[in-house]
């Protein structure tokens, strides 16, 4: 609807216009905004526009199923207000539906209401205040969200300029989100203000004051904003303040901390890029959740910052950040003319900076650090850059300057120079461990590195030079240490002037030990390298091998792919060399030779763990692949006096030898062994073979060994192994005849393919070559051999019949032998089955039968028997028994032993020896001793620690259970020294064969002991085994002597080492028991024949002299007491007394003959010696004599 209304002349006075608009917008609406406006929606509008450009809306009106607007509106001719009223609302009352709002998915409103007022012609200001009841967003509710406020209005006239002002509050209270972390950041409460004013005057829009107050954080900015006559000008000032980061660490997803204010002022033109930039602020233990600098921005922190942009370029003219631990100054400029940067950064402690960077601890690493540069391009485009840095020991330097390149887009060389000097690398080694280094690479010591040179961008030519220089450097790689140590020096200098030229001008490392020098020069796909490496001692690379060491080689490709090789090692004792070529386009076949010269190997061993020796010369030479795949080769080799470190080996190798071989393979093929020949004094092997088609061959095979008394002396002889090899269709079949002295001959037949086999082995064995294994035993027989390996190559596979017949076996340490051993093993499916049977030579029968498996543990069940059995140690005992044993369970340990031994009769011997007796050897510890010593400590059956190995076996663990019961009522007979006693009783062994534990004892049945004559009845008595099996006695006499003292005389230990003790009441020195004993008298009181009678007596009983000859010599006065023997054998007695500091009596007294000498020494090294005998004889003699 529209009107004119228009005065006499026709001018136009006003336009009257109206609208309204009604109807169903829901099928054109989304759902959401459809259920918004209802199916009955309408807009009103009423107005008049009059001539002098004022607007009235008298009729303003909005209506929706959830919404309604409605008021009216005058403007000014000049645009300004002159009145305004408006009021809206959204949803309905007080706890009313919500409201989805269109267009905000999710979000709805219990209520929204607008109400602005104006009316100039009551005054001029207005007011405002909008507001939104329950506010419910995804993941956010405002139950209060409120703005309001008012200002002036005055409306601009002709003459006079407008005005206008506003004074606006706003909060949001009861926040509440979905998110936790925004909660705590933002808190319940948001509130703030606005300030502005806006003139006509042409005058920017100035903004008073805007504020936000929320938990923790304030902010204040004040400001202008121009006109398009001045480029939308903005001039601002902002103030922040922080009092607590925390509140913002899990919307940030990092550990923030601390406070601080921040004031921004600033002059930006946005529409042509155009600012100025001042910002400056405090901090106050500031923390960004990063482990490398929240360290440095503890404590009160300063930030300034000025920039600028304009006509001329951008500026950084200030950077700077200061706190406790950090400095940071910079500045930059960038224009099109020249661009320059720089920065200086110092840290007080790098202690503080690097555990945030790596995960390894740097307890050594402390102290201030420092790094600074500068950066500048020029208007043609070439850059350079300069940084220092400096921390405790460590500095570093680098220039690099890039030339302009040929095009925009083409980058030119760069030179450079870098240079690094660390006074000791150890507290920075942890930095290494995210490098891809070895796990012990720990270095330390003192290094100097400098390198410079020209590249391109790309790497595609370069020139570089590097120097270095250690002192004492190490890298905690065992093997490399101490190739290092001490001064050390290194140059190199690598160039590249195209994609297929390389040249390595100079490479020199030099250090104390060590000195290696290198050159190289590849172009075209042609050129040579080659090395030289000295090493002043061997043994720093290769323990055990000592004296200089020098490597040296060379690698030349040519046109046509292959590589021409050169090599040397030239060893303290010897040399290897290796000459030929590589082709790559062959599978890297290799064509040449090894030559090799080593005349002592001695030295080697130790790289071997084994103790060789010899010497040996010879050539490799033919082709092959390094899969062998196919091979050609030939070797010839002199040999002198070879030990691979087994005494068997280096008798067979002894003396001057001679090996040589030809070998073949072809694509993957078998390998055929065209000759073979092997020639030593005591040992010939001869191989040849002839190919047939389809792969097959048959090798001719004949070796003989010179002497088999070489292993076995008693057959002395020569030994023979002769037949053939065929081999073809995956598979081989032998043919072998061997010969030899003593009556031995076999035959193997049959085929081996792959893992299985079918072999059959007969022939006889005299059983003495195993006397070397076994000695000191000895076997003597022969043995016939009937076997078949059919199947796997196990044991399993295994089957066949050894027998034996009139065999003999004797064992010097146990003093018996075994005659007359009959029986057989046979073997089948992983066991043998015993039946063997002989008898003891001093008499009695043993059996053995049973089966006992081929594999570890060895399991056994086996049933032993012996009956009428003679068990004798001529020195010690002689027994009669007879045994059932069972041994079962596995052998190699956890087996177990049962059964019963019962003893008819048996005598143990208490065995006499010399009172000066020297006793057992001192243990002596062999640390790592060489073979041959290991061998003499095995044949004197001691161990390493120079004790008896059976004790020391037996105190190891594992061994065999035990659990076998000896039985003797009675008939033990106990005799010697005195001793006559009988006694009887069981034991029972248990614990192990390692470690016997025996359980009861042989008791005293009835015995006595005499002394001098005398007689005295035993009233205690006990004997047990041990360890060795040495019976153990204990025999205990007590009597009253004519003194009235009662006395007891104690024989305890081993039979073979017994100890006497005497004993009495009231409780008397030794001595003087056995005076009061035997005389009845004390020792003060006996003769000195007498004397000679208590020394037999102590001789007798104990059979040696210890504590109680000793108290006799010294109560007797004699310098010498001994029980001895004469040059015959007989018992004496010798006695020596000083007569004066240097005359000296000796009396020996004998059976048959009495020996008295005298010495009288005149000086120290000179004596005057005479003797007379019972028979007659005298001597005189002038003796010099002197110690060294």
């Amino acid at each position: 609807m529209r009107s004119t209304d228009r005065d006499a002349a026709g001018e136009v006075l006003s336009r009257a216009f109206g609208l309204d608009l009604r109807g169903d917008l829901t099928a054109l609406l989304p759902d959401e905004a459809g259920s918004f406006f209802g199916p009955d929606a309408g807009l009103r509008v009423k107005g008049i526009r009059r001539a002098d450009g004022s607007l009235v809306l008298t009729s303003l009106g909005l209506s929706a199923q959830a919404a309604a607007l409605s008021g009216r509106a005058e403007l000014t001719p000049q645009g300004w207000p002159a009145r305004l009223e408006l009021q809206g609302t959204i949803g309905g009352g007080e706890g009313g539906t919500p409201v989805a709002l269109p267009g905000a998915p999710g979000t709805t409103v219990e209520r929204v209401t607008l109400d602005i007022a104006y009316d100039r012609t009551r005054d001029e200001g207005w007011t405002a205040r909008f507001a939104i009841r329950n506010l419910l967003a995804p993941g956010l509710g405002i139950p209060d969200l409120t703005l309001s406020g008012g200002g002036t209005i005055r409306p601009a006239t002709d003459s006079t300029p407008g005005l206008f002002t506003a004074r606006l509050d706003y909060a949001a209270t009861g926040l509440a989100f979905d998110d936790a972390d925004l909660a705590r950041a933002i808190g319940s409460t948001v509130a703030g203000s606005l300030d502005l004013v806006r003139g006509e005057d042409g005058g920017p829009l100035r903004i008073r004051r805007l504020t936000l107050a929320g938990p923790g954080v304030e902010a204040s900015l004040e400001g202008t904003v121009a006109g398009p006559t001045e480029g939308w000008l903005v001039q601002s000032s902002l103030l922040l303040e922080a009092a607590d980061l925390s509140r913002f660490a899990g919307l940030a997803g990092r550990d923030l901390g601390g406070g601080g204010d921040l004031t921004i002022v600033s002059a930006i033109r946005p529409l042509d890029g155009i600012f100025d930039v001042a910002l400056s602020g405090r901090t106050r233990d500031l923390r960004l959740g990063i482990a490398a600098l929240d360290p440095l921005l503890a404590g009160e922190g300063g930030l300034s910052l000025a920039a600028a942009r304009d006509e001329r370029g951008t500026r950084i003219n200030r950077l700077a950040i200061d706190t406790p631990a950090l400095s940071l100054s910079a500045r930059a400029g960038l224009a099109s003319s020249r661009s320059d940067a720089a920065f200086d950064l110092a840290l007080s402690d790098i202690g503080l900076l690097l555990p945030g960077l790596i995960e390894a601890p740097l307890p050594d690493l402390s102290g201030p650090g420092r790094i600074a540069g500068t950066a500048t391009r020029d208007s043609l485009g070439q850059i350079v850059l300069e940084t220092q840095a400096s921390a405790p020991g460590l500095s570093l330097g680098l220039r690099a300057a890039r030339t302009a390149g040929p095009a925009p887009d083409i980058a030119g060389p760069v030179d450079f120079a870098l240079s690094a000097r660390v006074a000791d690398a150890a507290p920075y080694a942890p930095l290494l461990g995210a490098l891809p280094v070895p796990a012990a690479f720990a270095p330390r010591g003192g290094l100097s590195v400098d390198a410079a040179g020209r590249m391109a961008s790309d790497l595609a030519t370069f020139d570089i030079a590097l120097s270095a220089a250690s002192r004492d450097f190490a890298t905690g790689l065992a093997r490399l240490d101490p190739l290092l140590a001490g001064q050390g020096d290194l140059f190199a200098r690598l160039i590249r002037t195209g994609a297929d030229s390389v040249t390595l001008d100079r490479f020199r490392l030099v250090t104390d030990r060590l000195a290696v020098t290198a050159q190289a020069a590849f172009a075209g796909g042609t050129g040579s390298a080659s090395f030289d490496a000295q090493l002043d001692e061997a043994s720093v690379l290769l323990p055990g091998l000592t004296g200089p060491l020098r490597l040296q080689g060379s690698a030349a490709p040519a046109a046509d792919g292959t590589v021409a090789l050169e090599a040397l090692a030239d060893l303290p004792r010897g040399e290897v060399r290796i000459d030929g070529s590589l082709a790559p386009q062959d599978g890297n076949a290799f064509s040449g030779q090894l030559l090799l010269d080593l005349p002592d190997l001695s030295p080697y061993g130790a790289l071997i763990g084994r103790d060789i020796a010899g010497a040996v010369r010879g050539s490799v030479t033919g082709t092959l692949r390094p899969d062998l795949s196919s091979l050609a080769l030939s070797l010839d080799a002199a040999t002198r006096d070879l030990d691979p470190g087994s005494p068997a080996a280096a008798r067979l190798l002894a003396g001057s030898g001679t090996v040589s071989a030809a070998l073949s393979r072809r694509d993957d093929g078998p390998i055929r062994i065209e000759r073979l020949a092997a020639r030593f004094p005591n040992l010939a092997l001869e191989a040849s073979g002839e190919g047939e088609e389809g792969g097959r061959a048959t090798i001719a095979l004949n070796a003989r060994l010179t002497d088999v008394a070489l292993f076995a002396p008693d057959f002395p002889g020569t030994a023979t192994a002769r037949g053939t090899i065929a081999t073809g269709d995956g598979g081989a079949r032998l043919d072998l005849v061997l010969t030899g002295p003593g009556n031995i001959e076999g035959r193997v037949t049959g085929g081996i393919a792959g893992d299985r086999a079918d072999l059959a082995a007969t022939g006889r064995v005299p059983l003495g070559l195993l006397n070397t294994v076994i000695e000191p035993r000895r076997i003597e027989g022969l043995a016939t051999l009937d076997l078949r390996l059919a199947g796997p190559l196990a044991l399993d596979s295994l089957s066949g019949t050894i027998r034996t017949e009139g065999a003999r076996l004797a064992d010097p340490a146990l003093r018996a032998a075994l005659e007359g051993i009959a029986g057989s093993v046979t073997l089948s499916r992983g066991t043998a089955q015993l039946a063997l049977g002989g008898s003891l030579a001093d008499g009695g029968r043993i059996s053995v039968s049973g089966p006992v498996g081929l594999t570890a543990p060895f399991r056994a069940d086996l049933a032993i028997a012996g009956d009428g059995l003679v068990i004798r140690d001529p020195s010690l005992y002689e027994a009669l028994l007879s045994a059932r044993l069972g041994l079962s369970g596995p052998l190699a340990g956890g087996g177990r032993v049962a059964g019963r031994i019962d003893v008819a009769n048996a005598e143990i011997r208490v065995p006499s020896s010399a009172v000066g007796a020297l006793g057992d050897l001192l243990p002596v510890l062999h640390v790592d001793p060489p073979l041959p010593v290991r061998q003499t400590l095995g044949h004197a059956d001691l161990s390493l620690t120079g004790r008896d190995r059976q004790t020391a076996d037996a105190e190891g663990q594992g061994g065999l259970a035990l659990d076998v019961l000896v039985s003797a009522p009675a008939r033990i007979f106990v005799r010697g020294r005195g001793l006559d006693a009988e006694l009887g009783g069981e034991l029972r062994l248990s614990g192990t064969t390692r470690r016997i534990i025996p359980a009861g004892e042989f008791s005293l049945l009835r015995g006595r002991l005499s002394i001098l004559g005398q007689r005295f009845d035993l009233t205690e008595g006990s004997a047990t085994l041990e360890g060795d099996f040495t019976p153990v006695l204990r025999l205990a006499a007590q009597t009253r002597a004519r003194t009235g003292t009662t006395i007891r005389v104690i024989l305890e230990g081993p039979a073979d080492d017994l100890d006497l003790r005497l004993e009495s009441s009231p409780e008397l020195p030794e001595d003087e028991v056995l005076a009061q004993l035997i005389f009845g008298r004390d020792l003060s009181s006996i003769t000195p024949f007498q004397a000679v009678q208590l020394a037999a007596a102590v001789a007798e009983l104990a059979g040696r002299g210890g504590g109680l000859v000793e108290e006799l010599r010294a109560g007797a006065g004699f310098a010498d007491l001994d029980i001895t023997t004469d040059a015959d054998g007989n018992t004496a007695l010798r006695l020596g007394r000083y007569m004066t500091e240097n005359i000296y009596t000796d009396v020996l007294v004998g059976a048959e003959e009495s020996v008295a000498t005298i010495n009288l020494d005149l000086t120290p090294d000179l004596t005057v010696r005479a003797g007379v005998s019972s028979a007659g004889e005298t001597a005189l003699g002038l003796y010099y004599e002197r110690d060294y």
